[in-house]
């Protein structure tokens, strides 16, 4: 505990060195931050594409349902069928067994399916992403240029910043004013992927 506090004293001795000798070395150098998160979350092209992918993973949801609830059914069934039975019992059934088969089988290809479906929303979410810092990139420039920027930080990496310094607001606003909405289509996996 005692060398956790000296350490923690150490660290707390340089960053208060570091955080004075910043401003020394960083004289005429304006610094501006922008929390992506919160641009994301707020503009109405983030928006737009939280809505879009809510929609893309409840239709893929939809497509598993009917095999998910045929395969309760089968499931039930083949406990409703087992349930007085004892193991010997179960193995000597050849008719049983293949059934139970069936359903180990297709119970693997829904495990499969969702997991096909988990990567294709993954690949639709990032490819969403690359459009959405597309569309942001001139905007983040236009920014920097009117506060007369030399530095754009993301919020995530400054530990302590003016109000002023935090231009998100300002982002939110042009990105509003520039794209409302962003493309997001459904991607797939390629043949080869889904066979693995």
């Amino acid at each position: 505990m005692k060398q956790f506090r000296i350490l923690f004293i150490a660290m707390a001795l340089a960053l208060t060195g570091a955080i004075t000798a910043a401003p020394a070395t960083a004289q005429g150098t304006k610094i501006i931050v922008v929390d992506q998160n919160r641009v994301l979350r707020e503009s109405k092209a983030g928006k737009d594409i939280a809505s879009k992918i809510k929609t893309i993973e409840a239709q893929m949801k939809r497509e598993l349902e009917p095999t998910a609830k045929s395969l309760e059914s089968m499931g039930k069934s083949l406990e409703a069928k087992t349930a007085n039975m004892t193991p010997e019992a179960i193995r000597a059934d050849e008719s049983l067994r293949s059934e139970a088969m069936t359903f180990r089988t297709k119970m693997a290809d829904l495990s499969k399916e969702r997991e096909k479906r988990s990567q294709e929303l993954a690949l639709t979410e990032r490819n969403a992403s690359m459009a959405f810092s597309k569309a942001l990139g001139p905007v983040l420039e236009q920014v920097m240029q009117e506060e007369n920027a030399d530095i754009m930080m993301s919020a995530g990496d400054v530990m302590i910043a003016m109000g002023s310094s935090d231009v998100t607001d300002k982002v939110i606003s042009r990105l509003d004013q520039t794209t409302t909405s962003i493309a997001v289509t459904r991607k797939r996996l390629p043949e080869q992927a889904q066979q693995q």
